[in-house]
């Protein structure tokens, strides 16, 4: 074992093991934080170079000495996000600062901060919802109350990697000054093309419009039907907008919201859909809205625009200039989705569709992702 690995049961670290075990083969383990056993995981599917480490068993003296092992042995520690136990583990085991450091990035990590997450939201959604917890959250950071934030933060400047896809993501920490200056970038993604897409699935062929990925405020869904209704919707079918994965509170008032502005075309998804009839669902949408002024659901997106949808993204979403820069073919909300705009709706032409999809196959397969961890950590091991 020369990487070791700290993440929680997330479906994420079944496909990062994949990719680490392609690039190096048994030298990989990982430690699931905040887990009572192996029995009690619910989203890790394999077993062998694994082990859990509870909240309770953290400062315990056997338990200690067997993590201290661990990290001791290994050459790369990577962080697969920065939660709680992250810290906790960070903060105990000295040994950690003298290895490799990789922070293998959620997004969550970094859209909680307060310094960041404040520019996540478009106005309607700002006002609508999150006002006065900001206010509060304002005050708590001006007189130093944000501790859990402020341990993150150091620990984030701690990190030699970054391990995220797109270097667009990687310049927005350093504006923010989350990371070090000679902090480096590995193109990672927790989803190739390969494990997200089947090669050979059919175009859209649709008329229907996906509104957002989730029930959660950074898609911005109240400012999102500002836009679509100031379009003609005659010429599209229904708006699908899945909120049945999320804050189920801020679920029903969208759900609400929607029949309001856009009437019966609004479709809310507020019940558990097997992946094979969501793939089904999203075969029907040649348009995908996501106004998210952040990173965010980008796998979702990448699985959007390989099946030959027309995109539209926020301006000031780090994942618009990536896609803009690989010459893939998406649109901008701001610009493109306005009234004087004729063809708002037409789909991409199936030229469109293959060069798009030529090109999410290049950029973001397996292949790059073994690639890139091979040309950054083998000379650590």
């Amino acid at each position: 074992m020369k990487i070791l690995h700290l993440g929680t049961d997330e479906k994420f670290i079944n496909a990062a093991r994949k990719s680490y075990e392609i690039a190096f083969p048994d030298q990989n383990y990982f430690l699931i934080l905040g887990a009572e056993d192996k029995s009690s995981l619910k989203n890790i599917s394999f077993e062998d170079g694994l082990s859990t480490l509870s909240q309770k068993d953290c400062f315990k003296a056997d338990r200690k000495e067997q993590i201290e092992d661990l990290i001791r042995e290994s050459k790369v520690l990577v962080f697969h996000g920065l939660g709680p136990m992250h810290r906790a583990v960070f903060e105990t085991y000295s040994e950690i600062s003298q290895k490799i450091f990789v922070w293998s990035v959620y997004g969550i990590e970094v859209y909680g901060l307060y310094k960041v997450k404040k520019s996540t939201f478009a106005p309607k959604t700002f006002f609508k919802f999150l006002l006065w917890p900001f206010l509060k959250e304002a005050v708590n950071d001006f007189l130093g109350r944000n501790k859990d934030q402020t341990a993150s933060m150091k620990i984030l400047k701690q990190a030699d990697y970054v391990s995220i896809l797109y270097q667009e993501e990687v310049d927005l920490y350093r504006k923010y000054e989350l990371i070090k200056k000679e902090a480096k970038r590995i193109a990672f993604t927790y989803y190739p093309a390969d494990f997200i897409i089947e090669r050979d699935a059919p175009f859209v062929d649709g008329k229907n419009i996906l509104l957002g990925n989730s029930a959660s405020y950074s898609n911005n869904h109240l400012d999102a039907f500002h836009h679509l209704k100031k379009q003609n919707l005659d010429e599209i079918g229904q708006v699908i907008c899945p909120l049945n994965y999320g804050d189920l509170q801020y679920a029903k008032l969208i759900a609400q919201e929607g029949k309001t502005v856009l009437g019966d075309q609004f479709d809310p998804l507020l019940d558990f859909m097997a992946l094979k009839d969501y793939q089904s669902l999203l075969q029907s949408c040649g348009i995908a809205l996501m106004y998210h002024y952040r990173q965010q659901a980008v796998g979702n997106v990448l699985n959007l625009i390989y099946l030959g949808a027309k995109v539209y993204l926020s301006k000031k979403n780090s994942l618009y200039w990536f896609l803009k820069r690989i010459g893939i073919k998406v649109f901008s909300i701001e610009e493109d989705l306005v009234a004087s705009n004729a063809s708002a709706f037409a789909p991409l032409s199936e030229s469109e569709m293959k060069d798009n999809r030529t090109k999410i196959l290049k950029e973001i397969s397996l292949d790059q992702v073994v690639k890139e961890l091979k040309t950054n950590l083998s000379q650590h091991l």
